[in-house]
């Protein structure tokens, strides 16, 4: 089905940019493990994002640059509390309206370079993503978060045990926030 597919912008591969997974604080730990079991050690570095803004300050001039792997090997794992706070730093809320995108902070422009907005993604996923399905601090980290990733995928098992037509909530809170960049994928066949 995607084989028709290719990235126009890179020549058909992939872009060499790191990925983010962004999970629950409990689950911080297991997804470490996971990670750390199933793919090949020494193929890629898994570089833990927790904590505050202010904690978290440096962590770009240490930890990220300290990593030997390519951009397309790094992983940040990060809680969905350290997302949180750095959405909080530096976007506004637009509204209550779930249409509207976040709007820059005050304190944006110092900031952004130490977040995880101040940088390019290739994959962006978010486990437990009903958590950000009503208009909320979550919600508002995430949907300016997906705007820095050239992929996002959501994860969620909660509203097909709760109430599967949360589904089509989901769905449709995604598709009128950020349309599929067209222009980024060519059909080749």
């Amino acid at each position: 089905m995607f084989s028709k597919y290719k990235c126009i912008s890179t020549g058909a591969n992939l872009p060499d940019l790191p990925t983010i997974l962004i999970c629950p604080t409990n689950l911080h730990a297991q997804l470490t493990s996971e990670i750390e079991h199933y793919l090949r050690r020494g193929t890629f570095d898994l570089l833990p994002y927790t904590g505050k803004l202010q904690q978290c300050e440096q962590w770009w001039e240490t930890i990220w640059t300290q990593s030997k792997m390519s951009p397309g090997r790094r992983i940040a794992l990060a809680p969905q509390t350290a997302l949180q706070s750095d959405s909080d730093t530096i976007w506004v809320a637009s509204d209550n309206d779930t249409g509207a995108q976040p709007r820059f902070a005050l304190l944006h422009n110092k900031w952004v370079k130490q977040t995880v907005y101040g940088q390019q993604w290739g994959l962006f996923v978010m486990d437990e993503a009903h958590v950000a399905r009503k208009y909320n601090k979550i919600y508002v980290a995430v949907q300016a978060l997906r705007q820095q990733a050239n992929v996002t995928i959501a994860l969620t098992a909660t509203p097909v045990l709760t109430k599967p037509l949360d589904l089509w909530h989901d769905d449709e809170q995604r598709d009128q926030h950020l349309p599929m960049e067209r222009s980024k994928v060519k059909k080749t066949g």
